[in-house]
């Protein structure tokens, strides 16, 4: 019988060290658990990192750009599993990404993984996702990797607020996961000096909008309104003329003409 199972496994042993050995890479649909086999290899994702010993895993998402590598020969482990496999929400998944798994069932987790190969059965693969997923849903606590400390947690909301704007799932769920912080956290630390967050991303999203209706970036070939709201994460264009009216007082149309005249 041909054997259909997803999963994929492969070994990365990197021997050259005249320079920093880095894969970075961006796919669709899949997580990938690493395990450090031997040296010490940095996983780095959402300007987050950890750096894994031998004997050490973690996960991170292929649908966002990440980096692996090290300046140092390593080798690692990596089992590519499809996301459905793991039975947990995408908010989930990106708040723990490229934090190591520890305890006990994490270590099971490993040691089953490094013992699987391509033509393991599909029950052995779909058993050590469902385990995996319930280890990334049974500890929700706060991230503590040196990245999460070494930038301001602002100045990272900034920053992931303005490299998202043209991404509809932009929300404070959304930036909280990146971030690695709760919602409540994130509510916390935006308060005194963005105010309430969902406010800033609305805010920020329009004055996006109303640079692009000004032609800033592309004055030979304007986007049409519709694009406009597009690019700036509104998936009605309606609904972000209203917003637009709300906030400027004039329409994203009007505006436009007003701009024309003016010239």
């Amino acid at each position: 019988m041909t054997n259909s199972n997803p999963v994929t496994l492969w070994r990365h042993h990197i021997p050259d060290i005249e320079h920093e050995n880095r894969q970075r890479g961006v796919g669709a649909g899949f997580f990938k658990v690493a395990i450090a086999t031997h040296g010490r290899v940095t996983i780095q994702q959402y300007d987050r990192a950890t750096t894994l010993a031998p004997g050490e895993l973690t996960l991170y998402d292929t649908s966002d750009e990440y980096s692996v590598g090290s300046n140092m020969p390593f080798g690692v482990y990596i089992a590519l599993l499809p996301k459905g496999a793991l039975e947990i929400e995408p908010e989930l998944a990106t708040y723990k990404a490229v934090m190591k798994l520890e305890g006990e069932q994490a270590q099971q987790i490993r040691d089953q993984l490094l013992s699987l190969s391509e033509d393991s059965r599909n029950d052995t693969w779909k058993k050590i996702s469902v385990q995996l997923g319930q280890l990334l849903r049974s500890d929700r606590s706060q991230r503590h990797d040196s990245a999460a400390s070494a930038i301001p947690l602002v100045k990272r909301v900034q920053t992931s607020v303005a490299k998202h704007l043209n991404d509809p799932r932009l929300s404070p769920d959304f930036l909280a996961a990146r971030i690695g912080i709760s919602r409540r956290q994130l509510y916390a630390i935006c308060r005194d000096q963005l105010g309430p967050i969902a406010t800033y991303i609305r805010r920020q999203r329009l004055e996006y909008s109303r640079m692009l209706l000004a032609d800033e970036y592309n004055p030979t070939h304007p986007m049409s309104i519709t694009n406009v709201a597009l690019a700036s994460g509104f998936e009605d264009p309606a609904h972000f003329s209203r917003l637009f009216r709300a906030q400027y007082g004039i329409s994203p149309s009007a505006y436009r003409r007003l701009l024309e005249h003016n010239e």
